[in-house]
């Protein structure tokens, strides 16, 4: 028998690996059609974008810096060097392009437009790694519809390639901690690029370091070696510090570091190199020490819930209204409302679901004699275990005692010393989740002798790793996420300067959060179905058998005598029948855990198709809200007007403008529109024009005591602006 089994048991191996092999191959072409889809989508929508803002115009006056940067790495010297430390790596990749001879302010639309298709891919496989495909690929196509996100795209801001190039960077963070740490090789080098890109990207650095602190678990590590070896306790943390170090993980960890280092120092130097002010360094300072900005920014809103009270509009909007060349997005839609109540409802039954079960798991645990025998015969792990439960009160003390100190304090102190804080706070949160979510596993699976691993098998696996792939938790990935919203928010809100784009940062958030609790509720709506047809389905059935009992009872005399010897029979033959049951055991066992395992399929395929349908419909919907979106930017704004037709008029009216001296209420615009070094001059300015030889001076919302200026005469107005020329 063993030697016929051999070669079925190879044939049936070989069957089971062809068909993994083809599961994978199919899996991948999924992702392949997904990824093409998102690629596809979010590159029409960068299309129709590039060509709308370029019919409207530049809005944000931060792009002009970042195009005569780009002209100046190009071999063009037009503005000033001092600027070169704004998003060096965008203004790199447009002066190659520049310097092909395409000066063109299309030109930066597309290098920023071309990181949406990047970070909308980059949003499918980081919500792949906790949710299935058909939910992370609506995540992705919710990243890409929000309205704040299609407004600030391919308009030569550097929020979305800041964002994109974050995403990837957590992408590649959790690939390192729970998949392979070579990829940390990728992350922090990856980070340093998008810090130039935009210094806000720096906020990524404490959440990578986060989620290794998560599989670490450093504060559970801690309570039990206080705990197992209170007199030792220094050596041994120098003993979990030696294992770490000699980890492989930590070997990748380091070189990534380094790496991350030696780029950071090139951009230094060729950044000190073409003479630019190192300025992040000074704005790193003024965030640390509590600076809030100017009131006389056009962004200043105090207002410290301006973020959460827009973000309806930040998700659907049905209009755009600008504000001093600030666009603001009015009038959130129906969609809005429906990812904030998918959300919040998510959440809501979700924190229900974990408390009740905390509560039922912790009354079995009180009723369970086999635990209290247990308790009683192993008094070491009943010490850890007590400790651990006082150990858990004092932690949630510590967390409500923190988070009273954030609220009560926010704004008052430094936004850096809020998030310090905050993240504390979140590694309490974590290990006091952790300890329950592990607790609970433990009371539901009776699987007592794996107590004293609670705090540090993390910690452990994630030490004596050597390329092994550890399983992505539900509360890690989570808590990042929040963190992730947190972090921002706490920051933006925190400054008195605030405009919509700033909070395109936490967008991926949203968005998988609204993914997340997608999934989450239907599966729970499916189950609660099914749970329903069940039930009625036996209680169908308990009527049948009890109408067929009753009326076979007393009815069958010789049925019973029959069913009597039988029984008697079986009794006889009980030591034979015995044998044939142990051989046919397994093979019962075998069938019942194959029906199971049929039973279990379909009803997963049933889940699987409800929530694809549901998807498949959302998606379809967000995609045409995405181009919806498109539809609502204006092509024409006169005070985005007024400079180009200003410039345009004067380069016909003066062919040779380029020679005169030009001053202007504004360098930006003009040193673009001009092409040409222009002076900044203010009507304060207005006395020394004529002593500086000025020819052109170009003013806007000019006051009326100073309308008219000695010696100089208005050639051409639009909107607010003049245009004054000096009498020769």
């Amino acid at each position: 028998m063993s030697e016929n089994n051999i070669p079925e048991n190879n044939i049936i191996n070989k069957i089971n690996k062809n068909k993994i092999y083809k599961y994978k191959i199919y899996k991948h072409k999924i992702d392949i059609l997904f990824i093409l889809i998102i690629a596809i989508f979010t590159s029409s929508l960068v299309y129709l974008l590039i060509n709308a803002n370029d019919q409207l115009g530049i809005y944000c006056s931060d792009v002009f810096i970042y195009l005569t940067n780009s002209l100046n790495l190009a071999g063009y010297p037009l503005g000033k060097t001092s600027n070169l430390y704004l998003s060096p790596v965008i203004c790199v990749i447009t002066s190659l392009i520049f310097k092909l001879g395409y000066i063109d302010q299309i030109t930066i639309f597309t290098v920023t437009g071309i990181f949406f298709p990047i970070a909308s891919i980059g949003t499918y496989l980081l919500f792949k790694l906790k949710l299935n495909r058909i939910t992370s690929f609506f995540g992705a196509i919710l990243f890409s519809s929000f309205s704040l996100n299609i407004l600030w795209t391919a308009n030569g801001t550097m929020d979305i390639p800041a964002i994109a190039i974050s995403i990837w960077v957590i992408y590649f963070t959790i690939l390192a901690v729970n998949k392979n740490p070579k990829y940390f090789l990728l992350a922090f080098p990856l980070f340093v690029i998008g810090f130039f890109t935009r210094y806000t990207v720096g906020f990524i650095l404490p959440l990578m370091f986060l989620y290794i602190l998560f599989e670490i678990d450093i504060i559970g590590k801690i309570s039990v070696l206080r705990y197992k070896n209170f007199k030792n306790f220094k050596k041994s943390i120098l003993v979990s510090l030696k294992k770490l170090i000699k980890s492989n993980s930590f070997k990748y960890f380091l070189v990534g570091i380094l790496i991350a280092l030696a780029i950071f120092s090139l951009f230094l130097v060729f950044l000190t190199n073409k003479g630019t002010d190192l300025t992040f360094i000074t704005q790193t300072q003024n965030v640390v020490s509590g600076d809030k900005g100017s009131f006389i920014d056009p962004g200043f809103k105090p207002e410290p819930y301006f973020y959460i009270e827009n973000l309806g509009n930040f998700i659907s909007s049905n209009s755009v209204e600008f504000h001093d060349l600030i666009p603001v997005l009015k009038n959130p839609g129906i969609l809005s409302y429906f990812v904030l109540v998918l959300i919040s409802g998510g959440a809501l039954l979700y924190t229900l679901e974990l408390v009740f079960r905390s509560i039922r798991n912790h009354r079995n645990k009180n009723n369970d004699n086999n635990i209290n025998d247990y308790e009683n015969k192993n008094n070491y792990e009943n010490k850890i275990k007590k400790y651990s439960n006082k150990a858990i009160y004092l932690k949630v003390l510590l967390a409500i005692i923190i988070t009273i100190t954030i609220i009560f304090t926010y704004k008052q102190v430094s936004s850096i010393i809020s998030e310090i804080l905050f993240l504390i706070n979140i590694l309490l949160i974590f290990n006091i989740l952790n300890y329950i979510l592990s607790s609970n596993n433990l009371n539901n699976t009776n699987n007592l002798n794996n107590l004293n691993n609670l705090n540090n098998s993390n910690s452990e696996d994630y030490n004596n790793s050597n390329n092994s792939i550890k399983p992505i938790k539900d509360l890690n990935f989570n808590l990042l996420m929040i963190s992730w919203f947190f972090i921002y928010l706490i920051f933006f809100s925190f400054s008195d300067v605030k405009v919509d784009r700033y909070f395109i940062t936490v967008m991926p958030v949203i968005a998988y959060f609204g993914a997340y609790c997608l999934d989450f509720l239907s599966s729970k709506f499916i189950k609660f179905l099914k749970s329903y047809k069940n039930k009625k389905q036996l209680g169908k059935a308990f009527s049948i058998k009890n109408n067929k009992d009753n009326n076979s009872e007393n009815n069958n005399p010789i049925e019973n005598n029959i069913n009597n010897n039988s029984n008697k029979n079986s009794n006889n033959n009980k030591n034979s029948n015995n044998r044939t049951k142990k051989s046919n055991n397994t093979k019962n066992n075998n069938s019942t855990k194959n029906s199971n395992s049929i039973n279990n399929n379909y009803d997963n395929s049933d889940k699987d198709l409800v929530q694809s349908l549901i998807a498949i419909i959302l998606i379809l919907v967000f995609i045409v809200s995405a181009f919806s979106s498109v539809g609502i930017i204006p092509s024409k704004n006169k005070d985005i007007d007024g400079p180009i037709i200003i410039s345009d008029w004067l380069k016909n009216y003066d062919p040779n403008y380029d020679s005169k001296v030009i001053w202007t209420y504004n360098t930006r615009y003009y040193t673009w529109y001009l092409m040409m070094n222009v002076g900044a001059a203010y009507e304060k300015d207005i006395p020394k024009l004529e002593k500086n030889n000025v020819t052109y001076y170009i003013s806007r919302n000019i006051s009326k005591e100073n309308y008219t200026i000695e010696n100089y005469t208005i050639i051409k107005k639009y909107n607010n602006i003049n245009l004054y020329k000096r009498n020769t």
